[in-house]
């Protein structure tokens, strides 16, 4: 059983990096991993990839000891339950704005009776190696090493943020920057001003609670910022947005 990059960074003092996968490729999760990546986020909420390809991309994330998580299209137990029994090593909830939801995220992704109010099926599938573990094992490992993690990206998520960051069980909060500047008022603007003070203020209370905090960079000199606040976690966007990043800069190289 895996260990969770993530956590073991978070205990050493160590920055996890992250991206998000949106394309389905099993190629591209495996030279981010070759690249140092500690984690990847399989986008089943904007990406093109159905269960079946998940269940890909988290065995290409295995075989380069990158951790992988998905994030679900929205909070149900089936989509949390498929995904934990493809070996996911935790989800993310997309625009999450209340407690109820946080806890229901983490009902269904606990094992009863090792978490009060776990909802989680048992069926050994991929994760649980088909059957050839030690059950009361697998299920306290489960319990332990797979992230729920939850996106505050509403205006409704930050006025609901004391409560939300009360549940427990909630590992990691990220802030979506361009789907809260949307929500802010400022639609396409995440590096309004207000937009990342309102980035740093959920930030900084979610370390003061606790949990992991996850930010993306958007502008230059963010990587610093974030550095010197304590951030855990840090994203390079998606796959895209590094691949477009890289052609552009050698096209102009060459082109000037």
């Amino acid at each position: 059983m895996n260990t969770n990059n993530i956590k073991s960074n978070v205990a050493q003092g160590r920055t996890s990096v992250g991206v998000f996968i949106s394309s389905g490729a099993p190629s591209i999760v495996e030279t981010v991993g070759v690249s140092g990546y500690d984690f990847v986020i399989i986008d089943s909420e904007h990406g093109s990839t159905d269960v079946g390809v998940v269940e890909h991309l988290i065995r290409a994330a295995e075989t380069v000891n990158v951790t992988p998580l998905v994030r679900i299209a929205d909070i149900s137990r089936t989509n949390i339950l498929r995904v934990l029994d493809l070996g996911a090593m935790g989800i993310l909830v997309p625009m999450l704005e209340t407690a109820e939801q946080a806890m229901d995220a983490v009902a269904y992704s606990k094992y009863p009776p090792f978490w009060p109010n776990g909802r989680r099926g048992v069926a050994f599938r991929r994760a649980g190696r088909y059957g050839d573990i030690n059950a009361v094992d697998f299920f306290k490992w489960a319990n332990d090493q797979c992230i729920v993690a939850i996106q505050i990206e509403t205006r409704a998520g930050m006025e609901n943020l004391s409560e939300i960051l009360k549940v427990d069980g909630i590992d990691l909060v990220f802030i979506g920057p361009s789907d809260l500047s949307q929500s802010l008022g400022y639609p396409g603007n995440a590096n309004h001003p207000d937009v990342k003070a309102a980035v740093r203020s959920i930030a900084e209370a979610s370390m003061k609670a606790g949990k992991i905090a996850a930010v993306m960079p958007t502008s230059p000199g963010d990587v610093e910022e974030y550095l010197r606040m304590g951030v855990q976690c840090i994203l390079s966007g998606n796959e895209y947005a590094l691949i477009r990043k890289s052609a552009t800069e050698f096209v102009r190289s060459v082109r000037g």
